[in-house]
């Protein structure tokens, strides 16, 4: 099942069961996945691709609730909360923070990095690691240790 027809599946099953903000966000999706082929940029639709969609949009709701939490607004927070719940569901689990952690260190015990200098090459040696050890990765996560890591 390629990923337009799981979403086409999903928004069928929300319509059916009348799941307002699930169906808001598939729609959202829908779009953005139609807006990517017909923008020119890419063939076919990659699973990095989509997952690239849908963390964006999951940063942008979480800005959302940031500032609508700072303007005290509960009503909208609780909104937005609810639409990053069902974006979630499309990201698959993260790699816990512990591991993060040790790959961060496996690294800059290989690199023996000068300080805080070398950042960007630390950062990247971690990405690529834990790239390969499937699951995702906040790249704030790995760069707050990195710099946590190398004195910074």
């Amino acid at each position: 099942m390629t990923i337009k027809d799981r979403i086409s599946e999903d928004l069928k099953n929300a319509m059916k069961s009348k799941d307002a903000v699930k169906l808001g966000i598939l729609r959202m999706i829908k779009a953005r996945i139609i807006e990517f082929e017909t923008s020119g940029q890419a063939k076919e639709l990659t699973e990095e691709i989509f997952l690239g969609m849908v963390k964006n949009l999951i940063k942008q709701k979480q800005e959302s609730i940031d500032s609508f939490a700072e303007a005290n607004r509960p009503e909208n927070v609780a909104a937005e909360t609810a639409d990053l719940k069902v974006l979630e569901t499309f990201v698959p689990a993260g790699i816990p923070e512990a591991k993060v952690r040790d790959v961060v260190a496996g690294v800059v015990a290989e690199l023996k990095p000068q300080g805080p200098k070398d950042t960007g090459k630390v950062m990247g040696a971690a990405m690529g690691k834990l790239k390969t050890l499937g699951g995702s990765v906040d790249g704030s996560l790995v760069q707050r240790l990195v710099k946590e890591a190398l004195g910074s």
